[in-house]
């Protein structure tokens, strides 16, 4: 169970996260770390459908390069 879907791991020294709809429409954007997508329609509170979505990560590492990651993330609610 995650109450927001953002990027873990090592050696990196910030990330953007994009969250779209199968269709590319843009449902979530933020370059601030250590924050992530809690499930709504640009956190504005309003809850987005359960159903599949794209995600796009780009990170900087810490000797300067950027490293992008796409895949897919299933959003189920309680």
């Amino acid at each position: 169970i995650n109450d927001d879907f953002k990027p873990y791991g090592l050696g990196f020294t910030s990330y953007r996260i994009q969250i779209f709809t199968r269709w590319g429409q843009m449902v979530y954007d933020s370059k601030e770390t250590g924050k992530g997508w809690n499930g709504t329609w640009r956190n504005e509170g309003e809850g987005c459908l359960e159903q599949l979505y794209i995600y796009k990560v780009t990170v900087l590492n810490r000797i300067g390069e950027t490293q992008t990651f796409v895949g897919e993330v299933l959003l189920l609610k309680q």
